[in-house]
């Protein structure tokens, strides 16, 4: 019988549920943005919200017990970006949007996302440039620099 059953089982035992959701609240935190089944959203967003609110009074315990949970580089990314933004909400740090249906198994997808991070920063990576592309926007902007001094010396004249 499932009386007094709150939490979604997600086809897993204990330690395995627990592994899946701190690594997607990780994942969460680093990125802003995830994709994944609803049943498992639904699910990290409660463990995403009592985590935001610990992290939002920064005192020894609270590092302690996100430490125990999320990888070092989460847990920093929680501490020093994400809870600084969310001081002023009481709540709601998170938001699920529903995608579709996985074409492999036709599961519920939808997206999880901070609330507080903007879209254009969500997903955005930064592209480093070849040595070849660097040396020809250097040469666009020298160029322009060059043909108004010329037309200044011609002037004077």
């Amino acid at each position: 019988m499932k009386h007094l059953k709150k939490r979604r089982s997600l086809g897993r035992d204990r330690a395995q549920r627990r592994a899946l959701l701190s690594g997607l609240a990780a994942s969460l935190f680093l990125h802003k943005r995830i994709q994944t089944t609803l049943a498992k959203a639904k699910e990290v967003q409660r463990f995403t919200e009592k985590l935001i609110t610990k992290a939002k009074k920064k005192s020894p315990a609270n590092i302690r017990s996100v430490s125990k949970v999320l990888p070092r580089g989460a847990s920093k990314e929680l501490f020093d970006v994400i809870a600084p933004k969310s001081l002023g909400r009481l709540g709601g740090y998170t938001r699920i949007m529903k995608v579709g249906q996985r074409r492999s198994d036709a599961a519920p997808m939808a997206y999880l996302e901070l609330v507080d991070f903007p879209n254009e920063e969500v997903g955005k990576k930064e592209v480093k440039k070849d040595k070849k592309e660097e040396e020809k926007e250097k040469e666009k902007e020298a160029k322009p620099a060059e043909k108004v001094e010329a037309k200044a010396s011609v002037k004077k004249d």
